[in-house]
């Protein structure tokens, strides 16, 4: 089924605990393929580091995932597939070239946190993410899938 507008094809979810949305996100890593972008936006303690922990145990990563705000982009590569995980917090677009995304860009999956500081034009085809925090526990989940990979993950996980 082709999906004629922007606004048809964007998802919400709701989840009411930091383990929901691991959960969540665990599903769209055990689907994940070579090239998933999955660009995470929203304020400050909304779960962008807690879905990025749930696609890397979806993948099957070991040991702990923590937030890369110092080290920019962490690899971690114990799971089925090779996991990379960016934060733009504190380096904004101008850091994309230097921490060198564009050469994993078809390496494994990525997550990047505060996508919303980079240009979206820089990657083609991802599910971008959007957090709204709803209460102490509860978050909306906006996804915005662009290019067939990011409907093909959407579909697949929480369907049509």
């Amino acid at each position: 089924m082709q999906l004629n507008s922007e606004r048809e094809r964007k998802r919400e979810r709701i989840t009411n605990s930091v383990d929901e949305t691991r959960c969540l996100a665990s599903q769209f890593g055990k689907i994940a393929e070579p090239g998933s972008i999955f660009l995470l936006c929203g304020d400050l303690g909304t779960g962008k580091t807690a879905f990025a922990q749930g696609l890397g145990a979806g993948l099957g990563v070991e040991g702990s995932i923590s937030s890369p705000s110092f080290s920019l982009l962490k690899e971690y590569s114990s799971g089925r597939l090779p996991f990379f995980h960016a934060d733009l917090y504190r380096v904004g677009a101008a850091a994309l070239a230097d921490i060198g995304l564009e050469d994993v860009i078809n390496c494994g999956v990525i997550a990047v946190e505060w996508a919303d500081l980079a240009p979206l034009e820089y990657f083609e085809e991802y599910l971008l993410i959007r957090f709204t925090g709803l209460g102490p526990e509860s978050r909306k989940l906006t996804f915005e899938p662009v290019g067939g990979m990011g409907e093909r993950l959407l579909e697949a996980v929480l369907g049509t």
